[in-house]
């Protein structure tokens, strides 16, 4: 269990760079972002001299000589940040495959799914039809609308998502290529 919990102070220091480099909040959004923030943090140490996240966090912070040495080194790794977390992303994708495969439908992304959109439709049909709210409720509802936007497009992203249309496209490419009808 301690293992499970190593990771989270580290993700959310971490997560404080993000306003440095936003790529960073995506980076450490999968299944296993404890390596990815440890590489993260290596950077930030090593370009700041310090020996704690929580003081090169601050020395970034603080300077601005200090935030273009980290937003540098991190785009000098952004291309192994990146696939990481593509890789991350693919083993889920392909747990869900294999899930289909043995059950003949995936339970589990479907109930996500639908509770995403059906709790979506639900706040919007609250702030769109519902009695007179309150501000600060209003509010927090439209916090929540926010949210759950973000949600159903993660879900749709990771079900329909840019890398299944590249990786379509990129075949199709491959075989028009192959055809002799494309010249490069």
């Amino acid at each position: 269990m301690e293992g499970l919990l190593m990771p989270f102070p580290i993700i959310a220091a971490v997560s404080a760079l993000a306003q440095f480099v936003p790529a960073i909040t995506r980076w450490v959004s999968g299944d296993n972002p404890g390596p990815v923030a440890e590489g993260i943090a290596s950077v930030a140490r090593t370009v700041t001299g310090q020996t704690t996240i929580e003081g090169a966090i601050a020395a970034i912070q603080a300077e601005p000589d200090k935030q273009r040495a980290f937003q540098l080194a991190i785009e000098d790794r952004a291309t192994d940040l990146e696939k990481a977390y593509l890789q991350d992303r693919q083993s889920a994708r392909a747990r869900d495959t294999q899930i289909q495969v043995a059950t003949g439908r995936n339970r589990r992304g479907d109930m996500l799914a639908a509770f995403a959109i059906g709790g979506f439709f639900v706040t919007l049909g609250i702030l769109v039809f519902g009695p007179e709210i309150e501000t600060g409720k209003r509010d927090m509802l439209l916090v929540m609308l926010g949210a759950l936007i973000g949600l159903v497009k993660d879900v749709y992203g990771f079900e329909f998502g840019s890398s299944k249309d590249s990786a379509r496209s990129s075949q199709a490419w491959s075989d028009y290529v192959k055809s002799g009808n494309g010249k490069g």
